[in-house]
């Protein structure tokens, strides 16, 4: 009984399955971890507006102290290049204070390659509103 032997004409074939499906299967890897470090900085962002709207919400808040320590928070977070700005407005009643902030997205993107250009947005903005203590 003989064996058969599988053809030869297949041989390499895997290689160049290899090459064609890999760099798409690294391109969708990268995308995904991408996308997960934006979520992250936006997470961050949003976190500093809240820890601001907390410190503005004290009854005699000073505003520049609340933007340093929000600066301060971003700068730690390696977060640089953002605006910060506040305001305040009533609403039901209560006297509110309104912090954004507000990063360039070119400043927060893990890989700056121009495939990723199309993922990440112009800006990543964070705002808070919370209602002032003692009013």
């Amino acid at each position: 009984m003989q064996m058969r032997r599988e053809k030869t004409c297949c041989r390499g074939l895997e290689i160049i399955e290899v090459a064609i499906v890999f760099p798409i299967i690294l391109l969708i890897t990268l995308g995904v971890i991408h996308f997960a470090w934006l979520f992250l900085r936006a997470h961050q962002i949003t976190s500093a507006a809240r820890d601001g709207a907390r410190l503005a919400a004290l009854e005699g808040a000073n505003w520049g102290e609340v933007q340093a320590h929000i600066l301060d928070s971003l700068q730690t977070m390696g977060i640089s290049g953002c605006t910060v700005g506040h305001s305040e407005q009533s609403v039901a009643g209560h006297n509110c204070v309104t912090v954004q902030i507000t990063v360039p997205g070119q400043n927060v993107a893990l890989l700056d390659l121009s495939v990723f250009n199309v993922l990440t947005p112009d800006y990543l903005r964070g705002t808070v509103t919370m209602a002032k203590e003692g009013f």
